[in-house]
């Protein structure tokens, strides 16, 4: 199956978009990488989906640190969906999605929660 991507001009426009985001997040204090280039610390991840479609363009989700995205997939394995520490991770999730959208629609960006169901508690950037 293909997927139709977006113009190089487009997509150089959300690569520089992510990159502006990047520098946004990173200066207000908060651990920003790229999805190619994960940390095993957490923090804010930026995706730039290039797709043309409805569902393309720059996405933050939140992170946890390796050793806490272990131990509640864990649980999720043992089907424990209301353990105290699911619970908690989508607490801060939540709490992060708001920060993210806060600090970057502060900085001039327009950012909000993605309606997106595969990206489930996700920032949706635009200019």
């Amino acid at each position: 199956m293909k997927f139709d991507q977006v113009s190089d001009q487009a997509a150089e426009q959300l690569k520089n978009l992510a990159d502006r985001v990047h520098l946004i997040l990173v200066s207000a204090g908060i651990p920003a990488f790229d999805t190619s280039n994960p940390s095993p610390d957490g923090g804010a991840e930026i995706d730039v989906d290039s797709g043309d479609d409805e569902a393309g363009g720059v996405y933050i989700s939140w992170k946890f640190s390796r050793d806490l995205t272990a131990e509640i997939s864990q649980h999720v394995l043992n089907k424990e969906y209301s353990h105290p520490r699911i619970q908690y991770s989508g607490q801060i999730r939540l709490a992060m999605r708001a920060a993210i959208i806060a600090i970057l629609n502060s900085a001039g960006l327009s950012a909000e929660p993605a309606e997106d169901d595969i990206r489930a508690l996700a920032v949706r950037v635009s200019d």
